[in-house]
């Protein structure tokens, strides 16, 4: 399916105004210790990449980067600030059951079995100006696996 949605291009930020603008976000990152969702974390993961969303239809993906991260969101609104585009938005099983070669899932995001409604990421993919992916785990909003 397609969506036309808002991109608004935030650059690189330092890690504490990252947190600020992801506020209210339910995380989605790896790290060392596995597949980690929350709040974002106090300080930015090793890994690279760290995805966000609200329950209003906005979605956040950072670059992490240089101690801080390069922001870009979608929203549904026209805020007048950034570009309205063609968005992919689809849905796809995130991991099969059982699957561990990532590090230990979150039992809220692993589900049972393959028919679990936790299993399924909603994936909104941009082509222009530039390819990117946003991510959303609609049954884990708001569900947390670490202190941040």
């Amino acid at each position: 399916m397609r969506a036309q949605l808002q991109l608004q291009a935030h650059g690189l930020l330092d890690w504490t105004t990252l947190r600020e603008r992801l506020a209210g976000a339910t995380c989605l990152w790896a790290d060392v210790h596995g597949v980690r969702l929350g709040p974002a974390p106090e300080c930015p993961p090793a890994f690279t990449h760290l995805w966000g969303w609200w329950p209003e239809a906005r979605w956040a993906r950072v670059r992490i980067d240089d101690g801080g991260g390069i922001l870009a969101v979608l929203t549904e609104e026209e805020t007048g600030n950034g570009e309205r585009l063609e968005v992919d938005d689809e849905w796809v099983d995130a991991w099969p059951p059982g699957m561990s070669h990532i590090g230990p899932l979150p039992a809220i995001v692993r589900g049972d079995d393959e028919n679990d409604a936790r299993r399924r990421l909603r994936i909104l993919s941009t082509a222009e100006p530039v390819p990117l992916r946003f991510l959303e785990i609609p049954a884990a909003t708001g569900m947390t696996t670490h202190e941040s």
